[in-house]
């Protein structure tokens, strides 16, 4: 069952910038596609936006030169996406709105989605999935499910914040963005 659940009563338009927001694992990146061809707007993934900015992947460069510098790079690229003030879906690593001034930014700047499915999910797809996330290098199973979860709690207040937030359980990405585009009013919802 997938619950959408509205945080603020704001005018929405779509002819902004879509911010979506959750935790690694949540669904942004896969929901991005879809949600950006539904709603007729060019859509990108920060972490790969980074990617291509530095030459390496976010782990190398996490381990590289630290989550400090991580961070502002994000935050630097992130404020050049919505000083464009164009119209696209966005997808944001995890921690973007925790840090600098991103939330507050991104709320002026555009519609924020906050992906949320239940943390047992999240929790097993990181432990289970292929792709190296640099906060959890190193964490042995006994930990790791603590870990995740104290990220989560500690994120939670920031991803609170967004406009629309979108509670998910086991639901295909086209059949979330139908549901998106029906509650922002770009679609109708077919019965």
């Amino acid at each position: 069952m997938t619950k959408l659940s509205k945080i603020q009563h704001n005018t929405v338009q779509v002819n902004q910038i879509v911010f979506l927001i959750g935790m690694p694992t949540a669904g942004k990146s896969s929901l991005c596609a879809p949600l950006g061809r539904r709603l007729s707007l060019p859509y990108h993934d920060l972490d790969n936006l980074i990617e291509q900015e530095v030459g390496c992947t976010i782990s190398t460069y996490f381990s590289t030169f630290g989550e400090q510098s991580f961070r502002d790079l994000e935050t630097q690229i992130l404020t050049k996406i919505i000083e464009k003030k164009q119209p696209i879906l966005l997808a944001t690593g995890g921690g973007a709105p925790c840090f600098a001034a991103n939330m507050d930014n991104m709320l002026a700047s555009g519609i924020v989605i906050f992906l949320d499915p239940p943390i047992q999910h999240i929790i097993g797809r990181l432990h289970t999935g292929k792709r190296r996330r640099p906060l959890f290098d190193g964490i042995g199973s006994e930990l790791f499910a603590q870990k995740v979860l104290t990220l989560y709690e500690n994120r939670l207040p920031f991803y609170q914040r967004a406009h629309i937030r979108v509670r998910t359980i086991r639901n295909s990405s086209s059949y979330i963005a139908g549901l998106i585009c029906a509650y922002l009013g770009a679609e109708e919802v077919a019965s």
